[in-house]
């Protein structure tokens, strides 16, 4: 099991418009002509923004009852419990999109309430689809386990005071630049704190997303 904390950079070749409308609010609903071209014209822009950047931590897992110790902490969490059933390691990540594309989304914002909007789902569609790679790519370096959906502070019962002690140990702030305020907010404000178990059985998918699965019987569903 490593101790060492692993730091990768990233880049986005692009986002699915799809999962930008989502995070609009307008997931199956046809978007406006003008608003369709506002979409098309602010994402060059976007991308070009981006900096991705992640750290991530191996360590291993024991579990009793609703208690889950990491090795490094313990936290008591049954749905965390559940999802990391079976998983004798875990991965703790952190990720981000950069600050540039905090204070894109700031600076548009005085100008512009529709093109601060989009360029908030384009955030969060990002860090979605940055997480969605580099848990392939940490997982494809350990054969012969599978990877759990990926758990983050606040899913379930899993406080949000976690997101706290993950950055703490994952050295995060200086590692990438993720720092956090008072009220438990991360900024940049797209970034992501999560925690990903490593077992032998796992979701029969290739990127598992317990919301968009129609396989409601699964035993890893959360």
């Amino acid at each position: 099991m490593s101790s060492v904390i692993t730091t990768v950079q990233g880049s986005l070749s692009g986002i699915s418009e799809q999962q930008i409308y989502r995070f609009m609010g307008l997931s199956g609903t046809k978007p406006a002509a003008e608003l369709a071209a506002a979409v098309e014209e602010v994402l060059p822009q976007f991308l070009s923004m981006v900096q991705c950047r992640a750290c991530y931590l191996t360590v291993p897992v024991e579990i009793s009852g609703d208690v889950v110790n990491l090795g490094l902490f313990s936290v008591n969490s049954i749905h965390l419990a559940k999802n990391l059933h079976d998983c004798d390691k875990a991965v703790l990540f952190a990720a981000t999109l950069g600050m540039a594309v905090e204070q894109h989304r700031r600076a548009a914002a005085v100008s512009s309430s529709v093109k601060a909007l989009i360029l908030d789902a384009m955030g969060s569609a990002g860090i979605e689809a940055y997480c969605n790679h580099l848990c392939l790519e940490i997982a494809a370096r350990y054969p012969g386990y599978k990877p759990r959906p990926r758990f983050s502070p606040g899913y379930g019962d899993l406080p949000l005071s976690v997101q706290k002690q993950l950055l703490h140990v994952l050295d995060a702030q200086r590692k990438i630049g993720i720092a956090m305020t008072e009220g438990m907010l991360m900024i940049p404000q797209k970034s992501v704190t999560a925690i990903m178990g490593l077992g032998k059985a796992g979701c029969p998918k290739e990127k598992s997303d317990c919301g968009g699965c129609d396989i409601m019987d699964c035993e890893f569903r959360l």
